[in-house]
């Protein structure tokens, strides 16, 4: 599925790390592509002395600081949103759980203490 708030989020920067036996046999080597705002990539290949693990790393830095916070905040603000949707009344289940709770314990208490009265004779 496509990135529908992608004008939102603003342009980002990629960097991808690669670690992998080189062509041929000859080691491991690490390559390291940095892509910025604009595409435009710039790469680095380094042989790796020893084993080393095999995989793939990425990760995302944004161009443009303060457009990405506000696009988290917006974010943020629409799955606190989509999330009371779904059930709005969670809240008040919450309240009135909170309550019920307290009986329980109070009625288990005088419960115990009036099987206790109970039971003392016969003991």
């Amino acid at each position: 599925m496509p990135h529908v708030l992608w004008q939102r989020q603003g342009p980002r920067e990629a960097t991808i790390e690669t670690v992998r036996h080189e062509v041929g046999g000859k080691g491991m080597v690490r390559e390291v592509s940095v892509y910025d705002a604009a595409g435009n990539v710039t790469a680095t290949r380094t042989p790796l002395e020893g084993h080393a693990a095999e995989g793939m790393t990425y990760s995302f830095k944004p161009a443009e600081p303060a457009q990405a916070r506000q696009f988290d905040a917006e974010v943020a603000d629409l799955v606190a949103y989509l999330a009371f949707m779904t059930d709005p009344s969670a809240t008040t289940r919450v309240r009135i759980g909170v309550w019920v709770l307290l009986f329980l314990g109070l009625f288990t208490v005088i419960a115990w203490w009036l099987n206790r009265e109970y039971w003392k004779d016969v003991k």
